[in-house]
């Protein structure tokens, strides 16, 4: 958000509450605890006031506000992350993640064929897997090198 526009809905409060009540120090530390909001934040946040208030708003309702703001994007995010997760867990079955965990153990123990490996490590490559190890794996067998 602009200063400008912040001093517009500052204008707001003050047509409600009244112009004594935003002194210019309250306004410069409202303004740095506001600052990094959103227009749409800072417009829903003055309504909010202006409508449910009956004083004026002190710096602790607006840090308030954004206390609310953090926690509710927060709660958007850990659904999409769960979201994934789930997505990611499940797209591989059991037998297939069991398969996946015995050639890895082959594959250290010396137990898998030169032929063999080259094929799991290719396949694996292809999964959606984001492990820095399987990537080092596949690029080492590409070129032929021991891991």
């Amino acid at each position: 958000m602009d200063s400008h526009f912040f001093r517009n809905q500052i204008s707001r409060l003050e047509d409600n509450f009244g112009c004594n009540h935003f002194k210019q120090e309250r306004i410069k530390i409202i303004w740095r605890e506001v600052q990094y909001q959103s227009n749409e934040w800072m417009i829903k946040t003055v309504d909010y006031f202006i409508g449910a208030m009956r004083l004026a708003p002190l710096l602790s309702d607006f840090q308030e506000k954004i206390s609310e703001e953090r926690e509710h994007k927060w709660k958007q995010e850990k659904k999409i992350h769960q979201q994934e997760a789930k997505e990611f867990s499940t797209s591989l079955s059991q037998g297939e993640i069991g398969m996946i965990c015995k050639s890895i153990r082959d594959m250290i123990q010396g137990n898998l064929k030169d032929s063999e490996k080259s094929a799991f490590l290719k396949t694996l490559s292809t999964l959606a897997i984001p492990d820095p190890l399987v990537k080092k794996m596949s690029a080492l067998a590409a070129t032929g090198q021991e891991l």
